[in-house]
């Protein structure tokens, strides 16, 4: 996760809340890195915009489905912070 005014790392759980919690990281960074394409992406590449465009619906109606519990798990910490584990 990137936090603002700098990079953030995630503490995950590990069993089947973890591999819950990295579906959810993994579809979170694919929804920002498409939010960036399609705002680079020019208006004149119409078949290239609405392809980004439909995936990124896709990801988003992924992660409104995912568990809410799978949020309380990600633990967002300062890199290069001092770690209490």
């Amino acid at each position: 996760m990137i936090g603002e005014g700098g990079n953030w790392l995630v503490e995950k759980t590990s069993g089947p809340a973890g591999v819950a919690t990295d579906h959810r990281l993994r579809l979170s960074a694919e929804k920002t890195a498409l939010e960036r394409m399609i705002a680079r992406t020019p208006a004149s590449q119409v078949i290239d915009r609405a392809s980004l465009t439909a995936r990124l619906r896709n990801v988003v109606a992924e992660l409104e489905a995912l568990p809410a519990s799978t949020c309380a798990s990600m633990t967002p910490v300062r890199c290069g912070a001092a770690s209490t584990a």
